[in-house]
C-alpha cells in the first residue's frame, strides 16, 4: 500500500510536465502549470510545443513587420 501511495505521489507531481503523447489532445492543458501542447500549422498538422523554450530571438528579428497583409471581411446587410 504504501508504495502504491508513493507511485501515485510521483505521477502527480510530475503530470504537469508530462509529455502529451495523443498528437492534437490539449485536455491535459493547465494554465501556468503545463510545460507542451500540441499546435497545429498552417495546414492542421500537429506539432509538439515547449511553452518553457526560449523563443529565437534572431528568427523573430528577421521577420518583417511591413510584409503583413490584413484582410478584413464584411457581410452585406440585406434590408
Amino acid at each position: 500500500m504504501r508504495v502504491f501511495v508513493i507511485l501515485v505521489a510521483c505521477a502527480t507531481l510530475t503530470a504537469g510536465s508530462a509529455i502529451p503523447s495523443i498528437p492534437g489532445d490539449n485536455s491535459h492543458y493547465v494554465e501556468g502549470e503545463s510545460r507542451y501542447i500540441w499546435m497545429p500549422d498552417g495546414e492542421g498538422v500537429p506539432h509538439l510545443v515547449d511553452l518553457h523554450q526560449p523563443a529565437d530571438e534572431a528568427f523573430l528579428n528577421s521577420r518583417n513587420g511591413n510584409n503583413n497583409q490584413y484582410w478584413l471581411f464584411t457581410r452585406c446587410s440585406i434590408s
